[in-house]
């Protein structure tokens, strides 16, 4: 009793300890050029300005809990500018994060501003390494220099690394979810270019624990296939779905390299890639949800030049060895309809069906399903008829229940990650399959003779019962005949007393 009210004394501090825990580490970082004490005066509520150009000296600030730093000079790559820090270059009216802290930046340019996991440019510390954190990050500029964009964080590992498009945005910004500190509890952060950029841009940066609700658009493109090989000069449908819990996608953008070509705001997401230029081409969907936070998913393709292209309008009726369809190089044979590939011969007669690629040590690759009315798999070695053969030594039911106990397949039969690995080889496969029917027919056969063994072990001794109750039965009625016998001897020797 005691203790319930010991419990209930403490349970309002154990809550609002709690609430302190849930609510410490949450912080809104910007970045500017300038402190908050000049005249622009951007420091939003809520916002801890961290000011200064990184690119001349360390710069660091902290907010609930959270220790943020650019870490070392070095970690910064500039152009002839010599700064890595600016104010007003972005767009006004931000929405996603607020308009003052999109409206400056610090950043990274030049050829040496590339990924690098030794060179972070940022590091958040004072996290709990136990606790996973939710970063949100965005930025914005008034020219269209470095989209997109690349953000990435590391911490217990590195995290796939995520796009943004800068040029006068002002509603939408990335999210990296269930991100774990290292050891430390440090999180790095890096802003960085893409290829063939020079400029990259971060406005403002904030961490939630990893229990808040904040949602990011799940995105997957859905054709083309990646690494389709496409014609030159047709007409591209790229198909995209979006979603998120909790939350409505807004609108899915579609990019070719670094350009927009489409925008869908409902479902079915999709655009028309018109007169795409020959060369090899990185296929993006950016979906962006109702609070702005967008997620992305991107393939490759191959557009090939209609000048490799030939047509045959006709039958050639001559020898096939001096007139015939094919090449006489080592280049590959394509084949098209609707001026899209649809089959290939390598130069070593490998053919592919419904992809451009052969995997090694196989002549046929077919992307795509396959109906028949015969399949015939020939010269399979050591059928196993060799189960039925006296010598042959069949696995106990015992052992066969401890091996599949152990790997969770039949033997010699595939496990799931060979065939996820490898595929499966039909005529093998059969073979081992057949090998377990025959061996599992042994076993049948065997329990049969026993069950007929048993069964005529249990009609003899059911005929010894048979014959034991008709003994005990005799003896029974002889008991009862001798019974009456010695009433009626009673009955004359109360007689002869009376």
């Amino acid at each position: 009793m005691i203790m319930k009210k010991v419990l209930f004394l403490l349970l309002p501090l154990i809550t609002v300890l709690f609430s302190l825990q849930s609510t410490a580490q949450i912080a809104s970082f910007s970045f500017s050029l300038n402190s908050t004490s000049a005249s622009y005066g951007w420091n939003d509520p809520g916002w801890t300005n961290v000011y200064g150009d990184p690119y001349t000296g360390v710069r660091t600030a902290t907010a609930g809990g959270i220790t943020i730093t650019s870490i070392n000079v070095l970690n910064w790559s500039t152009n002839t500018n010599n700064t890595c820090a600016s104010d007003l270059m972005g767009a006004s009216g931000g929405t996603y994060f607020p308009a003052n802290v999109l409206r400056n930046y610090w950043y990274q340019a030049g050829a040496t501003s590339a990924f690098n996991q030794a060179y972070p440019q940022l590091r958040l510390s004072g996290l709990n390494k136990d606790s996973s954190y939710i970063i949100r990050m965005s930025t914005s500029s008034l020219y269209n220099v470095g989209d997109p964009m690349l953000y990435t964080v590391s911490g217990r590992t590195l995290y796939p690394s995520q796009s943004i498009y800068a040029y006068n945005n002002t509603a939408t910004g990335i999210t990296f979810q269930q991100i774990y500190p290292d050891a430390n509890g440090v999180i790095s952060v890096y802003i960085n270019t893409t290829s063939g950029k020079i400029f990259a841009a971060l406005s403002g940066l904030q961490v939630f624990p990893g229990s808040a609700n904040v949602g990011v658009p799940v995105v997957a493109i859905t054709s083309p296939d990646n690494n389709d090989v496409l014609a030159e000069e047709s007409s591209v449908t790229i198909n995209a779905t979006a979603s998120e819990l909790g939350s409505t996608i807004s609108k899915v953008e579609f990019f070719v390299d670094t350009t927009r070509v489409g925008q869908s705001t409902t479902p079915p997401f999709q655009c028309t890639w018109t007169n795409p230029d020959a060369g090899i081409h990185t296929l993006t969907a950016r979906a962006t949800d109702a609070t702005g936070t967008a997620g992305s998913a991107a393939i490759t393709v191959s557009i090939e030049s209609l000048s490799s292209f030939w047509s045959m309008t006709g039958n050639i009726r001559a020898n096939a060895d001096s007139n015939f369809l094919g090449t006489v190089d080592t280049n590959r044979l394509a084949f098209r309809t609707n001026n899209v590939e649809r089959m290939s011969i390598t130069k070593d007669g490998n053919v592919a069906i419904g992809t451009s690629r052969v995997p090694t040590g196989y002549m046929l690759a077919v992307k795509g399903s396959g109906i028949f009315t015969h399949l015939q798999v020939k010269s399979v070695a050591n059928w196993p008829d060799y189960v039925f053969e006296k010598k042959y030594q069949l696995m106990t039911l015992e052992d066969l229940e401890a091996y599949i106990d152990k790997y969770k397949h039949l033997p010699d039969v595939l496990s799931v990650a060979n065939v996820n690995a490898e595929g499966v080889d039909l005529g093998a496969n059969q073979a081992a399959i057949l090998k377990n029917v025959e061996e599992l027919t042994l076993h049948l056969i065997q329990e049969n003779k026993q069950l007929k063994a048993q069964s005529g072990k249990t009609a003899e001794l059911e005929n010894k019962i048979a014959d034991q109750d008709r003994q005990i039965s005799e003896q029974n009625t002889h008991f009862a005949d001798l019974q009456r016998q010695i009433d009626a001897l009673k009955g004359l020797l109360n007689k002869t007393n009376n």
